[in-house]
């Protein structure tokens, strides 16, 4: 998902989504002569990968290749190289360079036919994101298609209750009896109108994705598996307009955190955009911390003369109190 489709005006994004997820990647490959200027050569590959990576900031880059006497990382301090054995007699010549330290182990196999060079073969040492976390199980609670009917129903039942009993007409609807009508009205529409779910989230999954896309997912699939080319097409273009549809509904409910003016509303879009979380804080149950930090940021503001001059620590009482007007004892 690019960064456009969230990007608020006047505000740096920084995405939560980006951990080892990479929008493209990019594979260059790169023979340098044994006779060849590396300063060039250097410039020639420095201007490629750099406008890629203007372009595409997020995506992954693999430069390898017969470098010879050329290191990228001269010019390219970023990259790291992956290739640590000897890969022609003592010489490490074939060189394999990524934008992700660690991203692969490097495993030497025999020549090919009657190359002089050693065959590399690069294992990924960096496991994925959805291999790393696993998915997560939550219970939540959803109103079925015939909630309505259910709902009026349970309203009706409640106001006739509450409106059958003899009460005056100051108290018949007083805020004690309209929150009492409210509360009786939602418990017992909890009760009987809605339903558990439990859904599955995966660490990789985006916050885009909605039910009307995992519906056109399935029907992908099953286009798919059918094998009609005609009913994949149909399916695959519907989905790429409910994947648009749902990329521009969350980036306008994003947005509108920022154009209600609230406060509160405001950082819970902070909090989506940055991915933060606040079920691990712990809020501390010392409840002499009010007076401790009031103490501690009005300790400026008494200015009376008969405030008592306060030691730093480590260091003994005054020598008298100056500010009552005693004075140190005579020597002896």
């Amino acid at each position: 998902m690019p960064d456009p489709a969230f990007q608020l005006d006047g505000r740096l994004l920084f995405r939560a989504d980006r951990n080892q997820q990479f929008t493209a990647v990019f594979v260059t490959a790169v023979y340098i002569p044994p006779g060849a200027k590396a300063n060039e050569a250097l410039k020639e590959l420095h201007n490629n990968i750099s406008s890629l990576q203007h372009k595409h900031p997020e995506a992954f880059y693999v430069v390898a290749g017969d470098f010879n006497h050329v290191n990228l990382t001269d010019t390219l301090p970023k990259f790291y190289q992956h290739v640590t054995i000897p890969t022609r007699g003592n010489n490490t010549l074939d060189r394999v360079y990524t934008n992700k330290r660690d991203a692969y182990r490097a495993v030497p196999h025999p020549h090919l036919g009657f190359s002089d060079h050693i065959s590399i073969m690069l294992l990924p040492a960096c496991r994925p994101l959805l291999r790393r976390h696993t998915p997560t199980q939550r219970t939540i609670t959803v109103w079925p298609s015939d909630a309505v009917p259910a709902l009026q129903d349970c309203f009706s039942a409640q106001t006739g209750r509450f409106s059958g009993r003899q009460l005056s007409v100051r108290e018949r609807w007083t805020w004690r009896s309209i929150h009492r009508l409210s509360s009786a009205t939602s418990a017992s529409a909890q009760r009987t109108s809605t339903s558990t779910r439990t859904v599955t989230e995966y660490p990789n999954q985006k916050p885009w994705l909605n039910a009307e896309v995992r519906s056109l997912l399935k029907a992908r699939d099953a286009a798919f598996r059918s094998g009609d080319r005609l009913a994949l097409r149909a399916a695959r273009r519907q989905l790429t307009a409910g994947v648009k549809r749902a990329k521009a509904a969350y980036a306008q409910r994003i947005q509108g955190h920022f154009t209600s003016n609230d406060p509160r509303s405001m950082w819970r879009g902070i909090k989506c955009i940055t991915d933060y979380n606040t079920r691990d804080a712990q809020c501390p149950r010392d409840p002499s911390l009010p007076d401790a930090l009031n103490n501690f940021y009005a300790r400026f503001d008494d200015t009376s003369p008969s405030t008592r001059f306060t030691p730093p620590p480590g260091e003994g009482a005054p020598q008298g109190d100056r500010s009552r007007g005693e004075e140190d004892p005579p020597e002896d």
